[in-house]
């Protein structure tokens, strides 16, 4: 078993006054590779997160595992709470999602080894 590599894409829209996010409630979410703005010369706040995954799927069904999973909310509710105004922090908030998607996969591992008695 090889590992597939994967990257994912935090994007959050800005306020163009202050650059703060741009609104009540305006959380982050995942764009899959390759997908294009939804909002041509907004300002956006893009955190990039390399993950090196157990699961040898494509990009596409890497992405709905990751949903179905709840790792995306998870991640992103991670980002929400990360101080991403220094290096420290942006270390930080980047190995706590790469391991809450770990934690996802070992989960659905292990979930495939459990053993009805």
């Amino acid at each position: 078993m090889g590992l597939t590599e994967h990257t994912l894409v935090f994007v959050q829209e800005l306020s163009a006054d202050d650059g703060s996010p741009a609104g009540a409630g305006v959380n982050w979410e995942v764009r899959a590779s390759g997908q294009s703005d939804k909002k041509n010369g907004a300002l956006q706040r893009i955190f990039v997160v390399p993950i090196c995954s157990a699961f040898s799927l494509d990009a596409a069904s890497y992405h709905d595992f990751l949903q179905e999973s709840g790792a995306i909310e998870q991640a992103c509710g991670l980002l929400d709470e990360a101080d991403l105004q220094t290096a420290d922090g942006i270390s930080i908030a980047r190995k706590r999602v790469q391991s809450c998607i770990v934690a996802a996969e070992v989960e659905t591992i292990l979930d495939g080894y459990r053993i009805e008695a």
